[in-house]
């Protein structure tokens, strides 16, 4: 079991000498979020630097408005350009969360999204997988057909 943090621009400037410190030796970062490289965390690659300057090992997760399977590839794109040139020691993360726009959806449109997402990460090199609740799992996604992904 590793000790691991979730970190995006709501938690303001990390001090990532304190977080390793207190013996984290994990970070997923929110890269950004939606369907433009505008919307990319402001606190992304500050926290990612310091990450590496820690050896706090790192991955990234890019939470997602998407209504459709093109709208997510859209924001995997996003995602990539984003990290272009980093190379995070763990995955890329789709994050899929209760967002009306999302639950006003159907369970076979967010699968197709969640693999749109995940195929456009993998088929660039990365390791992709599902960032979402055991309840939206279970109840808001055909999660068997996911059975793939972890």
């Amino acid at each position: 079991m590793f000790n691991a943090i979730d970190v995006s621009k709501w938690q303001g400037a990390v001090n990532w000498a304190s977080v390793k410190n207190a013996g984290i030796s994990h970070a997923m970062i929110r890269a950004g979020y939606g369907n433009s490289t505008r919307q990319t965390d402001p606190q992304f690659k500050r926290n990612a630097a310091n990450c590496e300057l820690h050896g706090i090992n790192w991955g990234v997760y890019w939470y997602s408005y998407a209504t459709s399977p093109e709208q997510a590839r859209q924001e995997a794109r996003c995602c990539l350009q984003v990290i272009q040139g980093l190379r995070p020691g763990m995955p890329v993360a789709y994050d899929i969360e209760y967002e009306p726009c999302i639950l006003a959806l159907n369970n076979a449109t967010r699968t197709a999204m969640v693999r749109a997402f995940l195929e456009e990460v993998e088929a660039a090199g990365y390791y992709g997988i599902l960032y979402a609740s055991t309840d939206f799992i279970r109840n808001r996604l055909n999660w068997r057909e996911l059975a793939c992904y972890d």
